[in-house]
């Protein structure tokens, strides 16, 4: 027998054992019939009392049980944010998917683009255009520009693929702080190795570009060979004089490499 009816019982071992001494008593003294209905009424009173106690107790177990499943909800849908804000994208300029075992996944692979080479204005950064774009016609005023991208490679190590026009695909890892670490074709140690090759961006005679990393085994959009300009991309050359020339070396190619810090868990 549980507590609660342990102390259900004594009471009403109690209630009764007070009733029947009050029959008594209004027996002898007379006042029977108005104790009995008194005592009657009170009692009628304690059992509504212990039901409606009862019905309070099932409503309580069903909102515990009821918060415990909402609970469940909030603690995956935090789970669920936590996966979503440590992730980090980056774009691996030359190839047309995401490295293979890093766990990244594609977002999108397109082509690379940007301002004209020797235009003054536009953009100065390079871009990954995707192959499904949303487009308008607007009517009047001056624009901007922007033109597919080019390697000019002649005479280096990638020469088969100069004037073929730059691929490129966003990737999406779980990992977080992606970084591209110039001169460098490996990570720091604790760090996960996305992709490396050559540090590259556009001729010192045209238009000042961002630096990115070209993957060390760079593709071409297919049916490109044409040259015709636009966005270019060249391999970066170490200049000594403010740049200490040891440990770099005057005149040789720049590495590059982009690296991901794995989650803590």
């Amino acid at each position: 027998m549980t507590k609660n009816k342990m102390v259900g019982v004594s009471s009403a071992v109690v209630f009764i054992s007070f009733l029947c001494g009050s029959v008594v008593r209004g027996m002898e003294d007379g006042t029977f019939d108005s104790r009995f209905e008194y005592e009657y009424k009170v009692l009628k009173q304690l059992v509504v009392l212990e039901m409606e106690t009862s019905d309070l107790r099932g409503m309580v177990t069903s909102l515990t049980a009821r918060l415990e499943d909402a609970n469940t909800v909030i603690r995956n849908l935090n789970a669920t944010m936590r996966n979503v804000a440590t992730g980090s994208t980056y774009i691996r300029w030359g190839r047309k998917s995401c490295p293979d075992g890093t766990g990244a996944r594609s977002l999108y692979d397109g082509y690379a683009g940007g301002s004209w080479y020797s235009h003054a204005g536009g953009g100065n950064n390079y871009l990954c255009l995707p192959p499904d774009p949303v487009l308008v016609d607007i009517q009047g005023a001056s624009r901007s520009y922007i033109y597919g991208a080019e390697y000019v490679v002649g005479g280096t190590i990638l020469k088969e693929l100069d004037n073929d026009d730059v691929p490129c695909v966003v990737c999406i890892t779980a990992n977080t702080n992606v970084v591209m670490v110039p001169a460098k074709n490996v990570c720091h140690p604790g760090w996960t190795l996305e992709y490396a090759g050559y540090l590259m961006s556009s001729s010192k005679d045209h238009t000042a570009r961002d630096y990115v990393c070209m993957d060390g085994q760079p593709q071409a959009v297919t049916g490109s060979k044409d040259d015709r300009k636009g966005a270019l991309f060249y391999f970066v050359e170490v200049s000594c004089g403010s740049l200490p020339c040891d440990p770099y070396k005057q005149g040789y190619e720049l590495t590059c490499a982009v690296c991901s810090l794995p989650p803590v868990n």
